[in-house]
Protein backbone atom coordinates (compact mmCIF):
# COMPACT_ATOMS: atom_id res chain seq x y z
CA UNK A 1 0.00 0.00 0.00
CA UNK A 2 1.33 3.54 -0.95
CA UNK A 3 1.83 5.90 1.74
CA UNK A 4 -0.90 8.33 1.20
CA UNK A 5 -3.13 6.10 1.00
CA UNK A 6 -2.11 4.64 4.10
CA UNK A 7 -2.58 7.91 5.14
CA UNK A 8 -5.99 8.15 3.85
CA UNK A 9 -7.52 4.55 5.51
CA UNK A 10 -5.89 5.60 8.65
CA UNK A 11 -7.46 9.14 8.58
CA UNK A 12 -10.79 7.41 8.00
CA UNK A 13 -10.59 4.65 11.14
CA UNK A 14 -9.49 7.72 13.04
CA UNK A 15 -12.09 9.62 12.09
CA UNK A 16 -14.52 7.37 13.20
CA UNK A 17 -13.28 6.72 16.44
CA UNK A 18 -12.87 10.71 17.07
CA UNK A 19 -16.58 11.03 15.93
CA UNK A 20 -17.17 8.31 18.61
CA UNK A 21 -15.26 10.62 21.34
CA UNK A 22 -16.60 13.83 19.95
CA UNK A 23 -20.55 13.04 20.33
CA UNK A 24 -20.11 11.45 23.73
CA UNK A 25 -18.94 15.32 24.75
CA UNK A 26 -21.14 17.16 22.59
CA UNK A 27 -24.43 15.59 23.70
CA UNK A 28 -23.42 15.65 27.35
CA UNK A 29 -25.67 17.85 29.56
CA UNK A 30 -22.84 18.47 32.49
CA UNK A 31 -19.36 17.70 32.66
CA UNK A 32 -18.37 17.61 35.90
CA UNK A 33 -14.80 18.67 37.06
CA UNK A 34 -13.37 15.31 37.44
CA UNK A 35 -14.70 14.31 34.29
CA UNK A 36 -13.25 16.83 32.52
CA UNK A 37 -9.88 16.05 33.79
CA UNK A 38 -10.11 12.41 33.03
CA UNK A 39 -11.18 13.83 29.18
CA UNK A 40 -8.24 15.71 29.11
CA UNK A 41 -5.97 13.07 29.52
CA UNK A 42 -8.07 10.71 27.51
CA UNK A 43 -7.73 13.25 25.01
CA UNK A 44 -4.38 14.17 25.00
CA UNK A 45 -2.84 10.43 24.99
CA UNK A 46 -5.15 9.86 21.46
CA UNK A 47 -3.86 12.94 20.52
CA UNK A 48 -0.48 11.70 20.83
CA UNK A 49 -1.13 7.90 20.13
CA UNK A 50 -3.18 8.42 16.50
CA UNK A 51 -0.17 10.92 15.59
CA UNK A 52 2.34 8.54 15.71
CA UNK A 53 -0.23 6.17 13.43
CA UNK A 54 1.10 8.91 11.01
CA UNK A 55 5.21 8.44 11.04
CA UNK A 56 7.12 5.87 9.19
CA UNK A 57 8.33 3.27 12.01
CA UNK A 58 11.94 2.59 12.11
CA UNK A 59 14.27 0.54 13.64
CA UNK A 60 16.66 2.17 14.78
CA UNK A 61 14.66 5.21 16.52
CA UNK A 62 10.93 5.26 18.40
CA UNK A 63 8.15 7.08 16.58
CA UNK A 64 7.95 9.81 19.45
CA UNK A 65 11.54 10.70 18.49
CA UNK A 66 11.03 11.74 15.16
CA UNK A 67 8.56 14.61 15.86
CA UNK A 68 4.94 14.62 17.30
CA UNK A 69 4.78 17.75 15.13
CA UNK A 70 4.60 15.67 11.58
CA UNK A 71 2.56 13.35 12.94
CA UNK A 72 -0.20 16.10 14.44
CA UNK A 73 -0.04 17.63 10.72
CA UNK A 74 -0.25 14.51 8.61
CA UNK A 75 -3.32 13.68 10.91
CA UNK A 76 -4.88 17.01 10.15
CA UNK A 77 -4.47 16.26 6.98
CA UNK A 78 -6.31 13.26 7.08
CA UNK A 79 -8.44 13.63 9.69
CA UNK A 80 -11.53 15.89 8.85
CA UNK A 81 -11.95 15.24 12.73
CA UNK A 82 -8.85 16.24 14.23
CA UNK A 83 -9.23 20.11 14.24
CA UNK A 84 -12.25 19.64 15.71
CA UNK A 85 -10.56 17.14 18.47
CA UNK A 86 -7.76 19.29 18.90
CA UNK A 87 -10.16 22.29 19.75
CA UNK A 88 -12.85 20.19 22.26
CA UNK A 89 -9.76 18.76 24.05
CA UNK A 90 -8.49 22.56 24.18
CA UNK A 91 -11.88 23.99 25.21
CA UNK A 92 -11.31 20.75 28.20
CA UNK A 93 -8.40 22.60 29.68
CA UNK A 94 -9.67 26.72 29.80
CA UNK A 95 -11.05 28.84 31.45
CA UNK A 96 -13.94 31.47 30.65
CA UNK A 97 -11.40 34.09 30.04
CA UNK A 98 -9.68 31.84 27.55
CA UNK A 99 -12.58 30.75 25.75
CA UNK A 100 -13.52 34.13 25.32
CA UNK A 101 -10.59 35.02 23.99
CA UNK A 102 -10.11 32.28 21.59
CA UNK A 103 -14.44 33.17 20.29
CA UNK A 104 -13.30 36.24 19.92
CA UNK A 105 -10.32 35.50 17.83
CA UNK A 106 -12.74 32.81 15.83
CA UNK A 107 -10.02 30.23 16.75
CA UNK A 108 -13.01 28.00 17.75
CA UNK A 109 -13.96 28.11 14.24
CA UNK A 110 -14.44 23.99 13.57
CA UNK A 111 -17.56 24.23 16.35
CA UNK A 112 -20.87 25.82 15.85
CA UNK A 113 -21.92 28.27 17.97
CA UNK A 114 -24.73 26.17 19.22
CA UNK A 115 -22.02 23.60 20.30
CA UNK A 116 -19.49 26.26 22.11
CA UNK A 117 -22.64 27.32 24.18
CA UNK A 118 -23.70 23.81 25.14
CA UNK A 119 -20.17 23.00 26.24
CA UNK A 120 -19.82 25.87 28.45
CA UNK A 121 -23.70 24.96 30.41
CA UNK A 122 -21.78 21.39 30.17
CA UNK A 123 -18.87 21.97 31.39
CA UNK A 124 -19.15 25.62 33.92
CA UNK A 125 -21.08 26.00 36.45
CA UNK A 126 -23.81 29.08 36.41
CA UNK A 127 -22.35 32.58 37.11
CA UNK A 128 -22.55 36.18 36.34
CA UNK A 129 -19.23 35.35 33.64
CA UNK A 130 -20.58 32.13 32.43
CA UNK A 131 -23.69 34.54 31.26
CA UNK A 132 -22.08 36.77 29.81
CA UNK A 133 -20.20 34.38 27.34
CA UNK A 134 -23.38 32.79 26.16
CA UNK A 135 -25.04 36.04 25.75
CA UNK A 136 -21.72 36.82 23.15
CA UNK A 137 -22.32 33.87 21.56
CA UNK A 138 -25.69 34.01 21.12
CA UNK A 139 -25.34 37.99 19.58
CA UNK A 140 -22.86 35.91 17.08
CA UNK A 141 -25.11 33.52 15.89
Amino acid sequence: MSIPVYHRAMGSLIDLILFLFLNQIMEAEAISEASSNFIRVLFRSAELEFSTLFLPLRRDQPSSILGNSEGSRLASENCCLWERFIAVGNFLNMSLTEIDDMFSSKRFSCISNKELASLIVAVFDESEKRSLMLRKIARES
